[in-house]
């Protein structure tokens, strides 16, 4: 299954978009399959840089499931663009329905995995990318999750004892950003403790630019988050 299928299924009949044209048999640029087509020309522009991730780039038709997916979203008053939340916001779909999730539900998916399957979920920082390119579609409580460009397997053993080691580091005061650059100031070095902070430099710089880690990174608890725990 392709993950445009799984939100074009998860979209309630009422909320999806209206079709510009009558569906027609061919085979989809984007996921290679045969089926129910629209031209191509409804949907995608010559502006879009994504085309080494299409099934069959030279297609002139673009499957309903892909189009129904693209094209579904809502207008937000004092925006100039209509909403498309498969490529605007961070977002979970499984049969539970295709939903808008911020960085807590995110933590949970991927500490913990999805409560229901299938499912795909992709958190992206720069709300430009088409989503359902990069997603895939999960069978297991624990997968992948695309994050920006990178693809990581959450069902990996480490995420666990990485996020733990992680948010100690946090408590002790090597807050997120530290943490992304694996640097720290002297001042702050001071205060945080040399040992402290040349025990996690140690561990946390080899892993620095894998695909996990970064994406741990981003999911650290926020100030304010911390702030309610204590409280």
């Amino acid at each position: 299954m392709h993950t445009c299928e799984l939100i074009a299924r998860a979209i309630p009949e009422e909320k999806r978009p209206a079709l510009p044209c009558e569906p027609h048999d061919g085979v989809c640029c984007v996921t290679g399959e045969r089926g129910r087509c629209l031209p191509r020309s409804t949907l995608i522009l010559q502006s879009l840089t994504d085309l080494a991730l299409f099934k069959a780039p030279s297609s002139p038709d673009v499957g309903v499931d892909v189009w129904t997916s693209w094209r579904y979203g809502w207008t937000t008053p004092g925006k100039k663009k209509d909403m498309r939340p498969e490529a605007n916001q961070c977002w979970l779909v499984n049969a539970a329905g295709f939903q808008i999730v911020a960085r807590r539900a995110i933590r949970e998916i991927v500490l913990n995995g999805s409560p229901a399957s299938p499912w795909a979920m992709w958190v992206t920082t720069a709300y430009k990318k088409h989503g359902s390119l990069r997603a895939r579609v999960n069978y297991e409580p624990r997968g992948i999750v695309a994050f920006d460009e990178l693809i990581i397997d959450t069902s990996a053993p480490n995420v666990g004892e990485w996020w733990t080691i992680m948010t100690a580091a946090q408590k002790a005061g090597v807050r997120r950003t530290l943490q992304e650059d694996c640097s720290c100031p002297a001042g702050l070095m001071r205060k945080i403790g040399f040992s402290t902070w040349m025990k996690f430099e140690a561990w946390a710089k080899p892993k620095q630019q894998t695909p996990l880690y970064r994406l741990l990174c981003y999911l650290l608890p926020s100030r304010e988050e911390m702030s309610c725990k204590k409280e």
